[in-house]
């Protein structure tokens, strides 16, 4: 494994923040109000925090319905995303992007030679690694930094939400960069600032959190949550639970696609409002603001609530859905602790997971009058926890006024 000659934090919680926070570390750019580097926290609240999304997809090729959870603040502009974020704190962004494989390549490698680690787009799926369903593939994005290169086994060292990174070879790096065309092959380079306004910073973070939650989107801001509370118990909606997985057909999947978005991929375990709550905590004493610290109590209250919409959709008291979930934390313990020596468990229990779901998909578990107090529980919990995020809204702004 060689990694760049200074380069020595890896992982973290949320892919664009942990690998911008991880740079900026390396490059030695400092939180001004702590003389430290910046935390994850303080930098994703900055870059305007948390985001919500429902959205249910049905494709004919695909054998099962996708669900997007979107948490994170405009995650669906990824590159408008981190150079706000950037632009917000002084840090210079270059990105890069090309169609070409070998030019892709040269790229990072000059990167890499030239002593900047590379933030990269890619599917994730691909990395050898995690290697999940082939059916997975084509969904969605997700950022690492490549940090180091050994050209004479043409392999990658690779940050990724670990404590330890992973050797993951040219061939493998290349056709996950390349599989969903819209990336371009998406490269970022940071160079460190020579001034910061954190105060504006904040500030600026914490109202774009507010512009976006409050906007009247059904899909990308807080009315989604209403919207998918309808869904969960709608008969005659085409979109609505009962139809989509009727007769429990697919709703293992569906059910993992809540869990994992709330509890793992590139999330807390609270949909993000754990970190966001951390954020409100730093910038209370950045802007001595009281209000702030009152805002952070109540996303960690909705945190809560986000962990336990979680418990009711792998409900451990049922088989397989305890299994699954036995499965799914496991692999994400084991992508933490990170490493070339947890490759062949995150495989594997990755591996095992996939084995089991066609046939969950295929025949649930529990009968109608289960599944019909499920999406009953669930809409509650949903309804609930948008009430809770319109109140903490109104927080965020007052503190702002204050």
């Amino acid at each position: 494994m060689s990694v760049i000659t200074g380069y020595d934090y890896f992982g973290g919680i949320h892919p664009e923040t942990a690998t911008i926070a991880n740079c900026l570390r390396y490059l030695g750019v400092e939180d001004p109000a702590t003389g430290k580097p910046f935390s994850e926290a303080m930098l994703f609240g900055i870059g305007g925090g948390l985001g919500a999304c429902y959205i249910l997809w049905e494709f004919k090729e695909h054998s099962r319905p996708a669900i997007v959870f979107g948490f994170q603040h405009q995650f669906n502009y990824p590159v408008r995303y981190v150079t706000t974020l950037c632009e917000r704190i002084g840090v210079t962004a270059e990105i890069h992007e090309t169609g070409g494989m070998k030019k892709a390549g040269q790229t990072l490698r000059d990167a890499l030679a030239a002593g900047s680690p590379a933030i990269l787009w890619l599917e994730r799926e691909l990395l050898d690694y995690y290697n999940r369903d082939a059916d997975d593939t084509g969904w969605f994005s997700w950022v690492v930094t490549a940090c180091g290169y050994d050209a004479a086994a043409d392999t990658y060292t690779i940050d990724d939400t670990g404590v330890q990174p992973f050797t993951v070879p040219s061939a493998s790096l290349t056709a996950a960069r390349q599989r969903i065309p819209s990336f371009k092959n998406r490269l970022l380079l940071l160079s460190p600032s020579e001034e910061i306004d954190l105060p504006a910073a904040v500030t600026a973070g914490i109202r774009g959190n507010i512009e976006h939650l409050g906007s009247k989107s059904t899909s990308f801001a807080l009315p989604t949550l209403r919207k998918w509370a309808r869904m969960l118990a709608d008969t005659k909606n085409a979109k609505g639970w009962p139809t989509v997985f009727a007769g429990g057909k697919c709703l293992f999947s569906g059910l993992v696609s809540v869990y994992e978005g709330i509890v793992h991929e590139g999330s807390d375990g609270t949909a993000l409002r754990g970190m966001y709550a951390d954020f409100l905590t730093e910038a209370a004493a950045v802007l001595d603001s009281s209000a702030l610290g009152d805002a952070a109590a109540e996303y960690r209250a909705i945190g809560a609530k986000w962990q336990t919409l979680a418990e009711m959709a792998l409900d451990p008291g049922v088989e397989p859905l305890a299994a699954a979930r036995t499965l799914l934390d496991g692999r994400e313990e084991a992508i933490k602790n990170g490493g070339d020596d947890q490759a062949d468990t995150i495989v594997g229990l990755g591996k095992e997971f996939e084995a089991m779901r066609p046939i969950v998909d295929a025949e649930f578990p529990c009968d109608e009058a289960w599944i019909n107090d499920l999406f009953a529980r669930m809409q509650a919990q949903v309804n609930d926890i948008y009430a809770h995020e319109q109140a903490a809204l109104d927080m965020l702004r007052g503190a702002l006024d204050d």
